[in-house]
């Protein structure tokens, strides 16, 4: 009811109701309210009475809106007094983000602007859900007098929407060239104002200021006239702007106050003046405080000034650092001892670290030495549970790591269970590894890769240190799969740290997990001098993993230098690994022509691995047309068989390598070579489409017909349309050199014939001469049959009337069906099978009928 009595207008009706106990508050449809009804429809008394009596004036409907708004929308100006005058947001955004002030702009209500634009607190810049403020909405409507007033109550005329468009933009795009000219005018004299800061004019800047110009008006980067006197340290100017006004907690771009940039740049004077009345606490970019910048900077007065007035000290920035670490972290050692009398020291900040872990990575020593005589924590460790000695160790900071091994644990492990002196000798700091040893620490600790810091010294050619761990250290200790610091040298070509190693006593045929020594490790990775010592202790045969052998790894990767000096100190060249393949396998598998010249010397080149493919094999396979050349030049046997019985032209082939097949061929390969499937290499070459090979394989009298196991032709396995062609005019020509014994090459004596070029009407006309040749001894063929045919049935028929009824013309007839039937199909058989079509016509159907 109360709902009703608000939308006709019935004062007294609903003040009754409330009095007799209806909600004041209860919401109808779309959470709609009393007040809500009454605001829209202006009803002045029914809102002064429902705000009286407690209506919640700020309530909002399902979509945002208040009470305000529905007034502001309808212009009700009275009842938009009323709601202001009881309290109500005028900055309440509905679910769009739009503000009261916005809906007035838009639907062009100047004294509801006006009013608004007076009220406490209005946020003249608010921005909706498009990012655009009530100046956008004003020039994008034209409206001048709305422009005019919002400039005036110092809305920021270079605010930017969503897609980075400012007011002018709007106006300009629009064609408001008055509201555009309005803009125009407000940006010259903010940039006057300006101006006439940045240049500590203070006689402009008042009279500008006089004139209206807004003292709070922005620049591109959002920043008063107030944030530009305080960078520059302008007092008087400072002094000025906020005494006409500015405000002193207004943000620019970077979330930054005034006081923000008086401190980072040491203005110590403005920043007297500005803590009076500014948030010294006011987090910017990344929740910086003045006191953050300062302490960064290393402004002690500044900082000073700052606690003074309640900065808090331990505040934190978006990394979870203080004061203390950024001025730890930048040896500011006098804004330190200020920061200590109050600050956390232990205080952990990004990544768990505290301001000594800071201090100690940049070496700091007046600084580590404050915060520990203050009570900070040596062994503190950060995220990855590195102290502070793990840090200084790591970047060389020698008096640091002095100060800290008096309290700190020398042995403490990091999450990898580092100890300082991994770090130290992973990095080569010589100086910091005697001292740490000096201290106590273990040469012997392990990591996570059970690695000590020989292993880590070795790993990185740090000679001087492998000297000092040397004297202390397990030379033959296991690190990560069972590699000692020999292995690591080696592996790396280190050959002094080699050297220092064995003379030490490293063990030169110790094995890793994968059975590797480190003679197989640096003849892997081509050490030539690391070989050369290695060599002359270390068993050159020694089998790694899969059995191979130093020389195997160096030939699969082509180290010919290697490979010479292997089988010089007596490496077994036909040395076989778990795959029975030899260095020279291995050689010709990877095209390393060179490995395989000095191999074949001495190797078995027709030794073949556990398929028994030779090395020629896997050349041929790869296509290596050098290493074929060279294999076969030394012995190879070109038509050597593996496990399929394939031959090296199988395999050259099937994989299209053409030049191989033809090197092959020419060194007496046998092209119609079966292999397990009696499969040709033409076969193979057709049904993996190499159309090249197989022109090669034709043209070298590969037979087209033979059939493999399953009775198929090379033409019935390739499914390539250009290799079929090729293999149909390959049995043509093999059908007619078949029939006659000669090919029609054969059959001609002169030579000038011989030579010229076959012609598509002359392979006609011979065609038409074969065929008529074929059809005369068809002919033939059909004489004879019927004439011995009728003479059999008579004489069987004869037979047959003697002992049946039959009567002799019926015998007759008999015969003569017969003797047409042989005859006929004798003729049919002599036809090839491209001609049937032409025999079937030789039989006149009625015949055809009768017979049947």
């Amino acid at each position: 009811m109360l709902h009703l009595a608000s939308y006709w207008n019935y004062a007294n009706v609903a003040k009754a109701l409330i009095e007799n106990g209806a909600d004041i508050n209860a919401e109808h449809d779309n959470k709609i309210t009393p007040l809500h009804i009454a605001a829209h429809y202006g009803h002045e008394d029914v809102v002064t009475i429902l705000t009286g009596k407690g209506a919640i004036v700020d309530a909002k409907n399902g979509d945002g809106w208040t009470s305000l708004h529905f007034a502001v929308e309808k212009n009700h100006k009275n009842v938009v007094n009323t709601l202001i005058g009881k309290g109500a947001n005028v900055n309440a955004e509905n679910d769009k983000g739009w503000a009261p002030l916005h809906l007035a702009i838009t639907n062009g209500h100047k004294e509801i602007v006006q009013v608004l634009s007076k009220a406490e607190g209005i946020n003249v810049d608010a921005k909706n859900s498009d990012g655009w403020t009530s100046l956008h909405l004003a020039a994008a409507n034209g409206r001048k007098d709305i422009v005019e007033t919002l400039i005036e109550k110092g809305a920021d005329v270079n605010a930017k929407d969503h897609y980075k468009w400012t007011p002018l933009t709007f106006a300009s795009q629009k064609g408001h060239e008055v509201v555009k000219g309005a803009l125009l005018k407000a940006q010259e004299n903010i940039k006057a104002l300006h101006s006439a800061v940045k240049h500590n004019n203070e006689e402009e800047v008042k009279n500008l200021l006089n004139k209206g110009v807004n003292v709070n008006a922005k620049d591109d980067d959002g920043c008063t006239p107030l944030h530009l006197a305080a960078r520059e340290g302008h007092k008087d100017v400072v002094d000025i702007l906020i005494k006409k006004g500015a405000k002193v907690n207004a943000e620019n771009d970077d979330r930054c106050t005034a006081l923000h940039l008086a401190a980072e740049n040491n203005h110590i004077e403005v920043v007297k003046i500005l803590v009076e009345k500014a948030d010294v606490n006011a987090e910017g970019i990344v929740d910086e405080t003045p006191l953050h910048l300062a302490a960064r900077e290393g402004h002690k007065d500044v900082v000073d000034i700052l606690i003074k007035k309640g900065a808090k000290v331990n505040a934190e920035n978006d990394d979870r650092c203080t004061a203390l670490h950024l001025a730890a972290e930048n040896n500011h050692i006098e804004v330190v001892k200020i920061l200590v009398e109050k600050a956390d020291v232990n205080a952990e900040g990004i990544v768990d670290e505290t301001p000594l872990h800071l201090a100690a990575r940049e070496g700091h020593e007046d600084i580590v030495k404050t915060l520990i005589a203050k009570g900070a924590k040596v062994n503190a460790e950060n995220d990855d549970r590195c102290t502070a000695l793990h840090l200084a160790a790591e970047n060389n900071h020698i008096e640091v790591v002095k100060i800290l091994v008096e309290k700190a644990d020398v042995n403490i492990k990091d999450a990898d269970r580092w100890t300082p002196l991994h770090v130290a000798a992973r990095e080569g700091h010589k100086d910091v590894v005697d001292i740490l040893i000096a201290k106590g620490a273990k040469v012997n600790a392990e990591n996570d890769d059970r690695c000590t810091a020989l292993h880590l010294a070795a790993e990185n050619n740090h000679i001087e240190v492998v000297k000092i761990l040397v004297e202390k250290a397990d030379v033959n200790a296991e690190g990560i799969v069972d590699e000692t610091p020999l292995h690591l040298a080696a592996r790396e070509g280190h050959k002094d740290v080699v050297d220092i190693l064995i003379k030490k006593g490293a063990k030169v045929n110790a094995e890793n997990d994968d059975r590797c020594t480190a003679l197989h490790l640096a003849a892997e990775n081509n050490h030539i001098e690391v070989v050369k010592i290695l060599v002359e202790k270390a068993d050159v045969n020694a089998e790694g993993i899969v059995d191979e052998t130093p020389l195997h790894l160096a030939a699969r990767e082509g180290h010919k230098d290697v490979v010479d000096i292997l089988i010089k100190k007596g490496a077994k060249v036909n040395a076989e690994n778990d795959d029975r393949c030899t260095a020279l396998h291995l050689a010709a598998e990877n095209n390393h022509i060179e490995v395989v010249k000095i191999l074949v010397e001495k190797a078995d080149v027709n030794i073949k691995d556990a398929d028994r493919w030779t090395p020629l094999h896997v050349a041929a396979e790869n296509g290596h047309e050098d290493i074929v050349k060279t294999l076969i030049a030394k012995g190879a046997k070109v038509n050597a068989e593996n496990d399929d019985r394939c031959t090296a032209l199988h395999l050259a082939a099937k994989n299209g390598h053409e030049d191989v097949v033809k090197t092959l061929i020419a060194k007496g390969a046998e092209v119609n070579a079966n292999n397990g499937d009696r499969r040709t290499p033409l076969h193979l070459a057709a049904e993996n489409g190499k159309i090249k090979v197989v022109e090669v394989l034709l043209h070298t009298e590969a037979d087209p017909s033979l059939k493999d196991v399953d009775g198929k032709t090379p033409r019935d396995l390739t499914k390539y349309q250009g290799i079929i062609q090729l293999l149909e005019e390959a049995e043509k020509k093999q059908t007619l050199k078949n029939e006659n014994k000669k090919t029609p090459k054969d059959l001609t004596e002169n030579k000038d014939v011989m030579q010229l070029p076959e012609k598509k009407e002359e392979k006609q006309i011979g065609k038409n001469a074969i065929v008529k040749e074929k059809e005369q001894s068809a002919k033939n063929a059909i004489v004879k049959g019927i004439i011995v045919c009728f003479v059999t049935a008579v004489i069987v028929g004869v037979a047959l009337a003697f002992a049946t009824a039959l009567s002799v013309p019926a015998i007759i007839g008999l015969a003569a069906g017969s003797a047409l039937i042989v005859g006929a199909g004798q003729y049919i058989m002599s036809k090839p099978k491209t001609e049937m079509k032409e025999v079937k016509e030789l039989v006149p159907r009625e015949t055809e009928k009768a017979l049947t």
